[in-house]
């Protein structure tokens, strides 16, 4: 004699063991993708911090610091963003490519290096549009501190010309920690670019 009330108690267990291991799945997954976000953002903040160490000490920006830039964009892009992966990426790149033609002009006229050029180019794919602006903004203040000693005194920094990347990364920096902030918060956006 079959017994259709024990099959579907059966199915309802097996249902809800199967949703249980979904549920584990998924939050463990999570959990993974939010810690490749925090390595990423953590490795590109440290990074800048090495890119104003080197720009201060040898007014030199090696190729490694900008490409590890990038890699730990796509790493975090990919990590926070797969609903609209294609959409942060072209929006990213559109606005690395439009700071790496901006930086280049200004490199043409003598008042960036190639270093710093480089240096824009990675962290307007990591800022967008919005927050790029306002780390130049700070970036510009912060020039202009550096600037006005350097100059009054006559000394080195007026003679080997402003390490720019000291004033351009840390501004950046104190953004990337912030997005890392905000990964915490479920209403967090991210990431603009």
């Amino acid at each position: 004699m079959h017994q259709p009330h024990r099959a579907k108690a059966t199915n309802k267990a097996a249902n809800k063991a199967a949703n249980k291991a979904a549920k584990i799945r998924s939050a463990s997954r999570n959990g993974f993708v939010v810690m490749m976000a925090y390595i990423a953002i953590g490795g590109a903040a440290a990074v800048l911090f090495t890119v104003a160490y080197a720009d201060w000490q040898y007014r030199r920006i090696p190729h490694w610091q900008p490409a590890t830039l990038v890699v730990c964009w796509v790493v975090a892009t990919v990590a926070t963003r797969p609903d609209l992966l294609v959409s942060s990426l072209l929006t990213g790149l559109a606005c690395g490519a439009l700071a790496l033609f901006a930086g280049a002009a200004f490199r043409w006229v003598g008042w960036l290096g190639g270093g710093d050029v480089k240096l824009l180019a990675a962290l307007a794919l990591w800022l967008g549009p919005l927050d790029f602006g306002l780390a130049l903004l700070a970036a510009g203040v912060l020039t202009l501190i550096l600037a006005g000693p350097a100059f009054a005194l006559a000394g080195d920094m007026a003679r080997r010309g402003l390490p720019l990347a000291c004033a351009i990364a840390p501004p950046a920096a104190v953004l990337l920690l912030w997005r890392a902030a905000d990964l915490a918060v479920p209403s967090g956006v991210w990431p603009t670019g």
